[in-house]
């Protein structure tokens, strides 16, 4: 009994060590670091592409309330100086345009060719080429337009169910929807991303693990940027939030690419 007992503890820790040795040797840390330093330079893009999207269906400001709500959820911070460049941007007088919006779409698409080559290294998938790359990153963008005006439709609809059905109020659920929301994008980053067909059980779980750590991470993140900010923000002064934010996107990197080597790990068993 003790025998099979230890065996399980040994294949268990096996099992770990595995997955800590592939992260250091398909240079997880170095992704995390160019998903960070990408993802500084992709966020306004990112952000300004949506609230294009989002203007040619809704009043700027519907897009603006939906975005705000869509941004406290992945980014738990320096929501105020976000919102003052976007308003900067939007009140300049500047349009948009078709080569502007084609600009926007190729700078937020970094962050999604980051993710694309690191995937299929993790995942053991053949490296696309670079046009191939480049064109699923952008598509991403694209999508992630499409997935933004789809909010707006799904949660008209959950609050009429919530009011229909006379249930508790909704912060009670939001973040179960999160939890939900996050699983299912991480879901199909690790499956659709890799340049082969991958088991969708060890995605399933990975993305289960991975969005129970980024969320986990997030309270605690919170806590030590509030007491780091105390210190050292006369230090950094108005660009603290930039400080944090590149900290904040490595961390959630670190536990992305962690949580896609325990999936390739348990495809591989």
């Amino acid at each position: 009994m003790l025998g099979i007992k230890k065996e399980k503890l040994d294949t268990y820790w096996q099992f770990i060590i595995n997955v800590l040795t592939s992260f250091r040797d398909h240079h997880c840390a170095g992704w995390s670091a160019a998903l960070a330093y990408y993802g500084i330079f992709a966020i306004f893009p990112l952000i300004l592409f949506v609230i294009y999207i989002g203007r040619q269906f809704l009043q700027t400001s519907e897009a603006r309330q939906l975005l705000n709500t869509t941004m406290a959820t992945t980014v738990p911070f320096a929501m105020d100086d976000i919102n003052a460049i976007i308003d900067q941007t939007l009140n300049s007088g500047s349009s948009f345009g078709v080569i502007g919006v084609i600009g926007l779409v190729w700078s937020g698409s970094a962050v999604f060719n980051v993710l694309v080559a690191a995937l299929n290294e993790i995942w053991d998938a053949k490296p696309h080429r670079y046009w191939q790359r480049r064109v699923k990153a952008t598509l991403s963008v694209l999508i992630l337009g499409i997935v933004f005006l789809g909010s707006f439709l799904v949660l008209p609809i959950l609050n009429w169910f919530q009011t229909s059905l006379s249930l508790p109020n909704s912060s009670i659920y939001n973040p179960l929807f999160e939890f939900i929301i996050g699983i299912s994008t991480i879901y199909l980053l690790f499956t659709v991303f890799p340049n082969r067909a991958v088991n969708k059980s060890a995605a399933f779980y990975s993305a289960l693990a991975g969005t129970f750590l980024i969320e986990l991470a997030k309270y605690g993140f919170m806590a030590y940027l509030g007491t780091v900010i105390e210190r050292y923000g006369s230090i950094y002064g108005s660009i603290a939030w930039i400080v944090a934010l590149g900290l904040w996107v490595y961390l959630v990197g670190v536990l992305f690419f962690l949580s896609a080597e325990f999936g390739a790990e348990l495809e591989r068993r």
